[in-house]
């Protein structure tokens, strides 16, 4: 079942003021040719390890451990597979990686490829290819969504890996409902449920159906409308329940796929020396960069700043903090994006250049 969200790495602060680490810069690669499918005969993997502040570590992975690039660089964003394998947006080679569910063996695809150059460049993109790509969705048959932000597109492939198709035209841009103007869409996230393609845009949700086709936007959600600041993950259900992780309001919000507002927790954006409260309506977030749903409906939002995993009840209420920063296992450093597969915990620990598979030990 879809219930999956992943996220770009983009640092948001306080509301209005969005520093894109993955969007305005933080590395240029040129010259990265991979070819589609390539083979990876096994991967570095930890198991197990001591738990760490409620969270017991299953798998540690640092990368295929062959090829160009046998280690990741900035993972920004996972997803389990339909038979439990293993997707890693491996972002600083811009690349994804596809990896068992024991982490071994795998195929790997991308490449560097701009889009939209500057001023006076060619073009260097082709179908595949990725200039920083950001989170990940894989639907129940396999069919994988890929966030590519700096080329202003969605890229869908095959279980295989190969192209199918794109959207929106990073050409001709998304209407934004505000106003009559148009803009390049900066996909940072993408969830797929009930036939619908959720898109994470900055300041709104856009939605598609599975051809990519426009369906309609979201800017704000809650009393008010208010607004969205900085949209950085979302995660949906087959049962209509729509999550949308906004960083740069410093909250995450529950919604049905119409836009009805079911509860929202957190304000605006606060230090990491400052705790939250265990209470929805006054908890605050560090940074909540994504979000995912667990099995009986638990919603998992990783706070990026905090390097933490908060889990809610279906009904928002507060079940715990798990985590810690650092460098060993079931510990993170600046994650960006997370993904479930009943209690299981898929997370890109982007500083710490791997990933890691824990479960909370409620």
């Amino acid at each position: 079942m879809t219930r999956r969200v992943h996220s770009l790495r983009v640092r948001v602060g306080r509301p209005g003021l969005i520093v894109a680490n993955a969007i305005l810069g933080v590395l240029l690669l040129t010259g990265l040719s991979l070819s589609i499918g390539r083979v990876l005969p096994g991967g570095n993997v930890v198991r197990g390890g001591e738990p760490s502040f409620g969270l017991e570590p299953l798998l540690t992975i640092t990368g295929p451990a062959s090829g160009q690039f046998p280690e990741f660089l900035r993972p920004t964003g996972v997803a389990f597979g339909p038979e439990g394998e293993v997707l890693v947006v491996d972002a600083g080679n811009n690349r994804v990686v596809m990896l068992a569910a024991n982490g071994r063996s795998g195929t790997e695809f991308g490449g560097f490829g701009v889009v939209r150059p500057l001023a006076g460049s060619e073009p260097a993109w082709s179908a595949g290819r990725f200039n920083n790509p950001a989170g990940i969705e894989v639907s129940e048959d396999g069919t994988m969504y890929v966030a590519d932000p700096r080329n202003n597109h969605v890229q869908v492939f095959d279980r295989e890996g190969t192209f199918l198709r794109r959207f929106p035209d990073p050409e001709a841009g998304m209407p934004r409902s505000s106003d009559s103007t148009s803009a390049p869409a900066t996909p940072m996230d993408i969830a797929v449920a009930g036939g619908l393609v959720y898109v994470a845009d900055v300041s709104r949700l856009l939605v598609f159906d599975e051809e990519g086709r426009f369906v309609r936007e979201f800017s704000g959600a809650g009393p008010g409308e208010a607004p969205f600041v900085g949209v950085t993950g979302v995660a949906a259900t087959d049962e209509g329940r729509v999550y949308v992780a906004d960083s740069g309001s410093g909250r995450v919000v529950a919604m049905t796929s119409h836009g009805e507002v079911l509860w929202s927790v957190g304000s605006d954006p606060v230090d990491s020396d400052s705790p939250g409260e265990p209470d929805p309506a006054t908890y605050r977030f560090g940074l909540p960069y994504d979000v995912a749903v667990m099995d009986e409906g638990t919603v998992a939002v990783l706070d990026s700043l905090d390097s933490t995993i908060v889990l809610f009840t279906e009904d928002g209420e507060f079940i715990g903090r798990y985590g810690v920063r650092g460098p060993r296992p079931a510990e993170f450093n600046d994650p960006g994006g997370i993904d479930a597969r009943g209690d299981l915990l898929l997370v890109a620990d982007t500083g710490n250049n791997r990933v890691q598979i824990v479960k909370a030990t409620r």
